[in-house]
């Protein structure tokens, strides 16, 4: 009897329909769930926008973005995660890391840390 030994190192993810991994089949279900419940199920009547454009526009706009951060991979990377790093960009004060005197004087300008006054 032939012994085979199965591969278990390889850094592939599993694909399960159309070619796509776990999570962003799990984001293009959920989106497109979220942007069908918005078109047939919210009350656009009671708010006079039976047949205003809206009804259709709101929910493609949340499908559209929806398949975008789901497919999307710039540069290798999901484009949820760009969007995480841009937003923690762009919250977070700037600080070097350096020399720990830099390090503690940027985090004293941006009030992140309090100089005690007493112990220098």
């Amino acid at each position: 009897m032939d012994r085979h030994e199965v591969p278990t190192h390889l850094d592939v993810e599993d694909r399960l329909f159309w070619g796509l991994t776990l999570p962003r089949l799990f984001g293009v279900v959920t989106t497109m769930g979220a942007a069908y419940g918005l078109y047939a199920r919210f009350p656009w009547a009671s708010l006079g926008l039976a047949d205003s454009p809206a009804r259709w526009v709101l929910p493609s706009v949340l499908a559209l973005t929806g398949l975008a951060l789901s497919l999307l991979r710039p540069m290798g990377r999901p484009l949820a995660a760009w969007l995480v790093n841009l937003a923690s960009y762009a919250l977070l004060p700037r600080c070097f890391t350096g020399p720990l005197n830099a390090r503690t004087s940027c985090l004293l300008e941006n009030g992140l840390v309090h100089e005690d006054r007493e112990h220098r």
